[in-house]
């Protein structure tokens, strides 16, 4: 089993027609299992909004995507993943607009690898 942390963040916003820089992060963790030839991923993750900067702050979300990729060959990879996301709603000048979201996608997708070092992979939701 591989784990991955993962610490990302956006280097430009525009928020009300305002730029804010550096201002959403996120912190989670993927994590692979590989059963020749199937690999089982679960990637978590938590984006916070830390923007003061202007009277709309964007809700944070919660972030599950649990997955399953195929080796049909040794080129060729195909995939499926379930995505779930929660939203706490955004606030203006400090009120809540709107209530907790919450949306589910399925997304399937292939993988093709044309050397070691070159490949492609196309998702639809």
């Amino acid at each position: 089993m591989v784990n991955i942390g993962v610490l990302e963040t956006s280097t430009l916003d525009k928020i009300n027609g305002k730029n804010v820089y550096g201002c959403s992060w996120c912190l989670g963790i993927n994590t692979y299992k590989a059963v020749d030839p199937i690999v089982f991923s679960f990637t978590g993750g938590y984006r916070f909004n830390l923007n003061d900067s202007t009277d709309r702050k964007v809700g944070n979300y919660w972030l599950l995507r649990p997955g399953v990729s195929f080796a049909a060959n040794d080129r060729t990879t195909l995939s499926a993943n379930l995505k779930w996301t929660g939203k706490n709603p955004d606030r203006i000048k400090g009120k809540r607009v709107g209530t907790f979201a919450s949306d589910t996608y399925a997304d399937f997708g292939v993988g093709y690898s044309f050397t070691n070092q070159t490949s492609i992979s196309v998702d639809a939701q």
